[in-house]
C-alpha cells in the first residue's frame, strides 16, 4: 500500500470511528422522557437544601433583605454561608 492509499485508508477510518463514537456519545442516542414514570419530576416535591430555603422565606421565616446596588444576592449568600456553617457545626445560626 503506497502513502497516499494508507493516508486515505486512515482518513476513512478514523471519519468511520469518529462517527460511530459521537454518534452513541454518553447515550445520546438513547432517548429518555423527560417525565418519564421512573423519572417524575413534575410529580415529585422538591425536597433539597433550596427547596427548603424557599419554603422558609415563602413562610416569613427568613426575611432577604434588599440592597439597592446588589439586589438580594447579599442575603442570600449569608443564608447560604449559615447553611453551610450549620452543616459543619451542627449549630443552627439565627437568622437575620
Amino acid at each position: 500500500m503506497n502513502g497516499k492509499a494508507f493516508l486515505a485508508w486512515l482518513l476513512t477510518w478514523l471519519a468511520g470511528a469518529t462517527f460511530g463514537l459521537r454518534a452513541d456519545f454518553q447515550g445520546s442516542t438513547q432517548i429518555m422522557p423527560f417525565d418519564e414514570d421512573t423519572i417524575g419530576y413534575s410529580k415529585t416535591k422538591a425536597s433539597g437544601p433550596v427547596a427548603r430555603l424557599q419554603e422558609r422565606i415563602d413562610s416569613g421565616e427568613i426575611k432577604l433583605r434588599y440592597d439597592d446596588s446588589y439586589g438580594y444576592l447579599p442575603a442570600v449568600l449569608e443564608v447560604a454561608r449559615n447553611v453551610a456553617l450549620w452543616a459543619r457545626s451542627g449549630k443552627h445560626p439565627k437568622p437575620g
